[in-house]
């Protein structure tokens, strides 16, 4: 995970197809999320939008109990998805995954975390995901931004 300051605020100097994302706190035990990424190999010439289904925690278990990688399981700071019936979707490792909560007229990308383990497409077990609502508050206090959802539907 990396934190990028920037001189400017993106959303103006690029007119507004730049803006920063939120962050969502909540641990998702279901839904359907995007996962962002290259489709070209690694040459970053073409990114992916990708649909997959959040896998609760328990079910997540059964595919990754015991794996020497995760001799704990699946634990609170990850999550899993999948998309079994494509093989379009970025396998590039640390992938983003995000959802659009839309409120109030405004479409806001919330992230919510990337890729660690596995593919996520064309497969029958999911990908490991680390969630970023698990550094929630670290994140808050090393960004000095509030990161809670009033606050980040304001900015846009």
């Amino acid at each position: 995970m990396a934190i990028y300051y920037l001189d400017s605020r993106p959303d103006l100097v690029s007119a507004g197809r730049f803006k920063p994302a939120c962050i969502l706190k909540p641990h998702m035990k279901k839904g359907i999320v995007q996962m962002i990424g290259d489709s070209s190999n690694g040459r970053g010439l073409a990114l992916q939008s990708t649909s997959l289904d959040v896998i609760a925690s328990e079910k997540c278990h059964e595919y990754y109990n015991p794996i020497p990688k995760l001799r704990f399981g699946v634990l609170l700071c990850c999550f899993c998805a999948m998309n079994s019936d494509t093989t379009e979707c970025s396998n590039m490792h640390s992938s983003p995954l995000q959802l659009v909560i839309n409120r109030n007229g405004k479409s806001v990308p919330f992230l919510i975390g990337h890729k660690s383990i596995g593919k996520a497409c064309g497969v029958k077990s999911p990908a490991v995901f680390t969630r970023y609502g698990s550094y929630y508050e670290w994140l808050e206090t090393i960004t000095d931004l509030p990161l809670e959802a009033t606050a980040c539907f304001s900015r846009y």
